[in-house]
């Protein structure tokens, strides 16, 4: 997301107080496009969902997006 772009103060930055549960899940749905990463008022929305139980925090995939289990065809080599 460039941010250069936008107006100072723009919705992109943390709010200044948290957000109620109805609040965060309108804030996830404005922000469809934002990166958690990025965006500090989707990060906000996100805490809150996760801390409500809304929201299960994922771990990242392993690199190449597989998942911890064998290859295929490595059994016997």
């Amino acid at each position: 997301m460039d941010t250069s772009l936008c107006p100072a103060e723009w919705p992109h930055d943390s709010p200044d107080t948290v957000m109620s549960t109805p609040e965060a899940h309108a804030t996830m749905q404005r922000h469809l496009g934002c990166s958690v990463a990025e965006c500090g008022r989707k990060r906000a929305a996100w805490d809150v969902l996760v801390d409500g139980g809304r929201i299960l925090e994922q771990r990242p995939a392993p690199r190449g997006g597989e998942l911890n289990e064998p290859s295929r065809g490595s059994e016997g080599v």
